[in-house]
């Protein structure tokens, strides 16, 4: 599950950064697949401390990662179990 949240992350950052209206085009312009655009973005916040700012957060990959994987937790074992707590064949009243 870890491998999948991380790709799924992953292609959302990739969509949002392309289709974006204050970023854009940045691994699909000019009718050509520029891949490097969208490695060049996802490594600068380590090269970069001014994308660790909160107005920066939006094209912040490693933000993107952090909010898919706490959403995920959140999900499975937060919401889930109370979700399937009244079904638990096991549990006897």
């Amino acid at each position: 599950m870890f491998i999948q949240n991380g790709i799924l992350g992953t292609l959302l950052y990739l969509l949002y950064v392309q289709f974006s209206p204050t970023m854009g085009n940045v691994w699909y312009r000019c009718g050509y697949f520029s891949f490097k655009g969208a490695w060049n973005l996802i490594v600068h916040p380590f090269y970069e401390t001014m994308m660790w700012r909160p107005v920066m957060w939006p094209i912040n990959y490693p933000i993107w990662l952090f909010s898919s994987f706490a959403l995920t937790y959140v999900y499975y074992i937060i919401i889930a179990p109370l979700k399937f707590s009244n079904y638990n064949i096991l549990y006897e009243t």
